[in-house]
């Protein structure tokens, strides 16, 4: 298990003549050796013990408790993942002009802040034949979830392709894609 050695410090504890509200730095050290990880806090703290306030060792990767961060998980069916702009879901081969079952897409904010902005968008040459149902909050606190349902009602036949968009404030998934495809008869 690897560990980071996180700083917090801030800058400006009273507030600026100018009117500058005070800042918070976040310094991430990832030191080789377990010696030299202390070593190299126990210096960092003693350069700037004026300005730090909080030490702490987090797993690598997972961000500190202290910074509200949201995190979408899209799912379908409930409990198996999608990977963004890479996961494909089929509706078959549906009659032209009929509607298929269902599909219910399933999203979690996982993250440690709440995820806003929700919105759900079609895309694609063959939008119109992909119907999205109403997503019922454009806000999730940490923790929640929200589902929408998506159906294909093909207007011709053959292959009808779109995408699915998801958007929100996820820093790094936003928007959020799903291709789904069906076969027209």
């Amino acid at each position: 298990m690897h560990w980071e050695i996180r700083i917090v410090c801030v800058v400006g504890l009273l507030q600026h003549s100018d009117g500058r509200k005070p800042r918070t730095l976040e310094k991430s050290m990832k030191p080789q050796k377990a010696t030299s990880r202390t070593k190299a806090v126990r210096r960092g703290v003693l350069l700037v013990v004026a300005y730090c306030f909080v030490t702490q060792a987090v797993k690598a990767g997972e961000p500190a408790p202290f910074i509200k961060k949201p995190e979408i998980v899209v799912e379908q069916p409930s409990g198996q993942n999608l990977r963004d702009g890479k996961s494909k879901r089929g509706f078959g081969t549906v009659q032209v002009g009929k509607a298929s079952k269902s599909k219910i897409i399933t999203i979690r904010n996982v993250g440690t802040g709440p995820l806003r902005g929700l919105f759900v968008t079609r895309a694609g040459s063959n939008s119109d034949d992909f119907t999205v149902g109403p997503l019922l909050s454009s806000k999730l606190k940490s923790g929640g979830t929200a589902i929408f349902k998506v159906q294909f009602k093909p207007e011709a036949k053959g292959t009808r392709n779109a995408i699915i968009r998801i958007k929100s404030d996820d820093a790094n998934e936003n928007p959020f894609d799903i291709m789904v495809t069906g076969i027209g008869s």
